[in-house]
């Protein structure tokens, strides 16, 4: 698990340098819609990661040996 946060850093600074690089060498300004791409590729790859992190802690809470009791009303 100590590589999961370097696999994701390095995953976003690729997805974040593509866009930055492609408005540099327009010279393009600042503006929002460049900014929201920025940030969605921050964001996207932190989802990818919540995911998976829910599995495994979903994985590692199950016990697949018993089934589950249904509650009578």
């Amino acid at each position: 698990m100590i590589v999961a946060p370097f696999l994701y850093g390095f995953g976003t600074l690729l997805f974040v340098a593509m866009p930055y690089l492609e408005n540099e060498w327009k010279h393009a300004s600042w503006t929002l819609p460049r900014l929201a791409v920025l940030a969605l590729c921050i964001l996207w790859p932190a989802l990818i990661f919540a995911f998976v992190v829910a599995i495994a802690v979903e994985k590692e809470n199950s016990n697949p040996g018993t089934i589950p009791r249904r509650m009578n009303s």
